[in-house]
């Protein structure tokens, strides 16, 4: 069992990584969720449209590499959970960006209470609409907009959804930081992501902390 400790909040937060089994050649495999499985399974269960990955990339590769090789053995992952097996899917077109924290995670979050935060701005008689709605090319901002809003509606309170988005965020990578290494990758290599270019929105993100054996592969797709 190896294990790695981030500091979130002012605790100490200790990762638990299973070993990885049947590691490929290059030695990246895909890790079982572990202490953020039943976090996950209730976020989904309530309509959440964020999947996790964890994937365990061997010492001594190269930031850059380590985090492609993630991205691809992920998304390899999620395609293979489907019932369609039609996806189209061109590796050589990915493209990874850098990002800070911040821009990963988006507006709509507050860092010093840690809690998810509403897009929508509702009328004093019902109704209402989403914050900032025009900006961008898509609906969507970020991370916890993407856990907290897909297209349908979760069916629990923002409370409840910003318990799982800490407890998960905090047994994948020891929570959000502003350290964490982040990479937004391009999402036009896999037919897989097309259904979110309608208008919500198709995200993939790949998440280390520094001292961390594994990569946490974030991606979120929803259309109505």
């Amino acid at each position: 069992m190896a294990s790695a400790e981030a500091t979130g909040s002012g605790q100490a937060v200790r990762v638990r990584i299973e070993p990885p089994d049947g590691a490929g050649s290059d030695g990246v495999a895909v890790v079982g969720l572990g202490d953020a499985t039943g976090a996950i399974d209730a976020f989904h269960h309530a309509g959440g449209v964020v999947e996790y990955a964890l994937i365990w990339v061997p010492d001594g590769l190269p930031e850059r590499d380590a985090h492609r090789a993630a991205a691809l053995v992920a998304v390899h992952e999620l395609t293979s959970r489907s019932p369609t097996d039609r996806w189209r899917t061109d590796p050589q077109r990915a493209v990874g960006t850098s990002i800070s924290v911040e821009d990963f995670v988006g507006p709509f979050y507050d860092w010093e209470r840690e809690r998810l935060l509403s897009a929508w701005i509702i009328g004093e008689h019902g109704g209402g609409h989403r914050i900032g709605h025009h900006r961008g090319e898509f609906v969507t901002a970020g991370y916890a907009d993407a856990f907290s809003d897909p297209a349908y509606p979760l069916t629990t309170d923002l409370e409840q959804a910003s318990a799982w988005f800490t407890a998960i965020n905090r047994a994948l990578f020891g929570g959000l930081r502003r350290d964490l290494e982040v990479v937004r990758w391009s999402i036009d290599w896999s037919s897989w992501f097309d259904p979110g270019l309608e208008w919500w929105g198709a995200f993939l993100w790949t998440v280390r902390h520094r001292s961390a054996p594994t990569i946490t592969v974030i991606s979120a797709v929803s259309t109505d």
